[in-house]
């Protein structure tokens, strides 16, 4: 996929969010298109909502911690690496 279609990708889930702001399952394929068009900040921002929402969004944890180490918070991104290879999920 194209950097174009990641940005088609965002403004759809963006609408998703916006129309269901407690569903998991709409931040989390949002936060992996914004970390994909490089917005990795915004990236985490919703890999966050999707894990404070669901615990169990477990590759929220690698994509999170991919963002966090590209910043060069290797501590934080560490501790999403550890978390999701804890429960054994692949991103």
């Amino acid at each position: 996929m194209n950097k174009k279609d990641y940005r088609s990708s965002i403004a759809h889930y963006s609408k998703a969010i916006e129309m269901s702001p407690f569903e998991a399952t709409s931040y989390y394929p949002s936060g992996v298109a914004l970390y994909k068009t490089g917005k990795d900040k915004e990236a985490v921002e919703d890999f966050d909502r999707a894990l404070i929402i669901d615990l169990r969004m477990i590759s929220a944890y690698g994509y999170r911690g991919l963002c966090r180490e590209k910043a060069g918070n290797y501590a934080e991104a560490l501790k999403d690496y550890t978390l999701k290879n804890v429960s054994g999920f692949m991103i």
